[in-house]
């Protein structure tokens, strides 16, 4: 049916985990084969900066916080497909 790829950042903030897996069919013993997988960390210092947004007091960081995770999600999701 085709290839899906699974994002995540765990509870330790620490990078991105990601995983390729191929789904050939419906309810079928062996549809599902994993294909790739990793954990990259976050590039330096952004980590510590999602983790302090835990208690984050000014909503102005949020924006950039949200962009640069997702740029980091993006460059794991382009190196993986």
């Amino acid at each position: 049916m085709g290839l899906y790829l699974g994002l995540i950042s765990g509870t330790s903030m620490d990078g991105v985990d990601a995983a390729l897996v191929e789904i050939a069919g419906e309810r079928e013993p062996g549809a599902v084969r994993f294909v790739a997988g990793r954990t990259v960390p976050y590039p330096p210092g952004l980590a510590g900066r999602l983790r302090a947004a835990a208690g984050i007091r000014a909503v102005a960081e949020a924006p950039d916080l949200d962009r640069e995770a997702g740029a980091a999600f993006a460059e794991v999701a382009l190196g993986l497909c």
